[in-house]
């Protein structure tokens, strides 16, 4: 399959997405187009190929920087997008992704690239945010997020829906455990907790509450 799809992915994908993508960044299933991995220079030069595929797939952005952020977040065009992995700075963006109308088919949020720092407000934007109704999976590790963003988070609609949660590196305590483990989460199959220090007891009660599923 990879060889037929590397020899004639020209014909398979209409337009100058053929030429540009290489072997893993497509999969197919049942003979059609179901995933796309790309940068987000390729989709704000080119945004019209996508909404020309059918069935459209399932389009994961990676390299979302600041340099490309304006001219991406306006594109109507992102309704085709189910996975972001963003490099762009600041509270400003994470405000901008929640607002943004054209994300309703989002389902991953990846904002690991250190440096980032979208603090407590940017995650309380994603938390309250009405557009990203599909959200599942959110990466925030080294984000200066604090005890009060995950007080916000786990008394929001986001955090009754998340399956993935990583807050790893972050300036949690045993406030933060606390709020883990009071907040309902039968729906959580993973939370990444990595580099955190929530005491002793803290940590005991989130290995009780979460199992196996929690990851210090």
């Amino acid at each position: 399959m990879q060889f037929f799809i590397k020899n004639h992915r020209r014909d398979l994908i209409p337009g100058t997405l053929g030429r540009d993508l290489t072997v893993p960044d497509i999969a197919f299933e049942r003979g059609f187009l179901s995933k796309l991995q790309v940068t987000a220079l390729q989709f704000v030069q080119q945004p019209g190929e996508f909404v020309r595929l059918c069935p459209p797939p399932q389009v994961s952005i990676r390299h979302l920087t600041a340099t490309w952020f304006a001219r991406f977040i306006v594109r109507p065009e992102l309704v085709c997008v189910t996975s972001i992995a963003v490099n762009s700075p600041g509270v400003n963006a994470a405000r901008a992704l929640a607002a943004c109308p054209h994300l309703e088919r989002l389902e991953a949020l990846d904002w690991t690239m250190a440096g980032c720092g979208i603090g407590d407000s940017g995650l309380g934007a994603l938390a309250g945010s009405g557009p990203l109704r599909k959200l599942i999976h959110l990466e925030v590790p080294r984000n200066e997020i604090s005890d009060a963003g995950i007080e916000r988070l786990v008394s929001s609609p986001l955090w009754r829906r998340l399956k993935r949660l990583n807050l790893a590196h972050n300036n949690l305590t045993a406030a933060s455990a606390e709020h883990l483990v009071n907040a309902p989460a039968d729906q959580l199959e993973v939370l990444v907790l990595h580099g955190i220090n929530f005491g002793s007891s803290g940590g005991r009660r989130l290995a009780g509450r979460f199992g196996a599923r929690i990851q210090f």
